[in-house]
């Protein structure tokens, strides 16, 4: 089986899963996400592989990626829809409640005032956390009141 792993950077831990997919006796085809160019119709830069393994350290570019190549009959490890969920905390929260994975207490609000509300009932100190964003980008450690109400309102403007 040719298996292409679909990367962005290959790091340690890309150099051991294809070491290990050729120990195992199988084909292994790097394909640099920048490289690729994918159609409505077909991919322009052909996905030549039997399996595709995602990656990709760019979420964008992994969800769209993997739905291109799904389109392509292209069975893909991790699928797109894995992939989608995981890039929204929300979505990525309900559905670990819903497999009944103990999770941290979490809130969402859509307002201002509610999110206060939210974290007055947590109590302090607290973490915001944007729905999209991954690294730690936009993470927030929430001291007191004061603090809540400064943090919420530099996210509005």
């Amino acid at each position: 089986m040719n298996v292409g792993l679909l990367y962005s950077r290959i790091r340690r831990d890309e150099k051991l899963l294809l070491t290990e997919l050729r120990d195992r006796g199988h084909e292994t085809t790097k394909l640099d996400v920048r490289d690729q160019r994918f159609g409505l119709t077909g991919a322009a830069t052909p996905l030549d592989v039997d399996l595709l393994v995602d990656r990709c350290l760019a979420t964008s570019r992994s969800l769209y990626a993997t739905r291109f190549a799904a389109a392509y009959d292209v069975p893909v490890v991790n699928a797109a829809e894995t992939a989608r969920v995981c890039a929204n905390k929300v979505e990525t929260s309900l559905a670990l409640a819903n497999a009944d994975v103990p999770t941290p207490t979490t809130e969402v609000a859509f307002t201002v005032e509610s999110a206060l509300t939210a974290v007055e009932s947590f109590g302090y100190p607290c973490v915001l956390k944007p729905v999209i964003g991954s690294w730690g980008r936009l993470l927030a450690k929430i001291e007191s009141r004061s603090a809540a109400e400064a943090i919420f309102e530099h996210k509005q403007r």
